[in-house]
């Protein structure tokens, strides 16, 4: 076996709010947390976390610039209801909503500023 990535690991202040912020935004799942620890796997998908949020105690350590970019896959019919959800949430949008034939794109940044982009498909099934 190669080299597997495990999971992407965010520094934030807040580790609740910004589980809420992944959870009831994209839909992922609550794998394991604590007040300064949690995991959480992919939507709908009972396999290893895809995502691991750590809590700091220095803003310094939080920076983020516009590194690490998360990109997600949402099916066409949720795509506006994510984005919305994610507004409410806090989120901002960095950008327009750029829409095509082939779909739409948008990305926003998290409460914790971490960029996400967000794209769907116009077919069937969405992918990545």
């Amino acid at each position: 076996m190669g080299t597997v990535l495990r999971h992407v690991v965010l520094l934030v202040r807040d580790v609740p709010k910004c589980v809420r912020f992944y959870e009831e935004g994209l839909g992922l799942f609550v794998v394991r947390q604590s007040h300064r620890w949690a995991e959480l796997g992919h939507a709908g998908e009972r396999g290893p976390p895809c995502l691991a949020i750590k809590a700091v105690d220095n803003d310094e350590h939080c920076y983020t610039g516009y590194s690490p970019m998360f990109s997600f896959s949402v099916e066409q019919p949720n795509f506006d209801a994510a984005v919305c959800r994610l507004l409410q949430l806090g989120a901002s949008l960095d950008g327009p909503i750029r829409r095509q034939a082939s779909g739409a794109t948008v990305v926003v940044r998290s409460p914790d500023g971490h960029i996400i982009g967000i794209s769907s498909s116009s077919t069937s099934s969405a992918t990545q």
